[in-house]
């Protein structure tokens, strides 16, 4: 299915992993896009703070790592995915060192574990605060 892509869909392209998002949502999300009449700048935005393209996010990585090191035992290759979030410093990661890596990685034993604790480390603005509500819904679409 072909049809025009709103603006906001190319801004989001330059920062998510082709083929995340499916052209049936890209259009539900843009009828909220356009309903509450969201700049396409800010809806990129909201659309990159929420959970559900965090978790989207990792489990590409997680299936990249996967396939990249097919021997990994699954504790390897959460950590993997943890070090590519987690090393980089401020304003790309956290800055973390391996022994702080190694630290949250005890407590770290599933993908989904690994998301929550990549979600509870990233910054929330409150521009993105404000777009709660609306991010509710957009990320209620991804997961579909």
């Amino acid at each position: 299915m072909i049809f025009f892509k709103p603006r906001w869909v190319k801004l989001v392209n330059q920062s998510l992993p082709p083929g995340l998002i499916s052209d049936i949502k890209i259009k539900k999300m843009e009828n909220i896009r356009s309903k509450y009449d969201i700049p396409h700048e800010l809806f990129a935005l909201g659309i990159m703070a929420t959970p559900a393209t965090t978790k989207m996010i990792q489990r590409y990585i997680y299936n990249k790592v996967k396939e990249r090191m097919p021997e990994a035992s699954e504790k390897g290759l959460l950590k993997e995915v943890l070090k590519s979030r987690a090393l980089p410093p401020e304003p790309y990661g956290y800055g973390m060192t391996e022994a702080q890596i190694d630290i949250a990685m005890a407590s770290i034993n599933s993908l989904d574990n690994l998301t929550e604790y990549i979600i509870s480390k990233e910054p929330r603005s409150q521009t993105l605060k404000d777009f709660s509500e609306i991010g509710q819904m957009v990320g209620d679409i991804l997961k579909e």
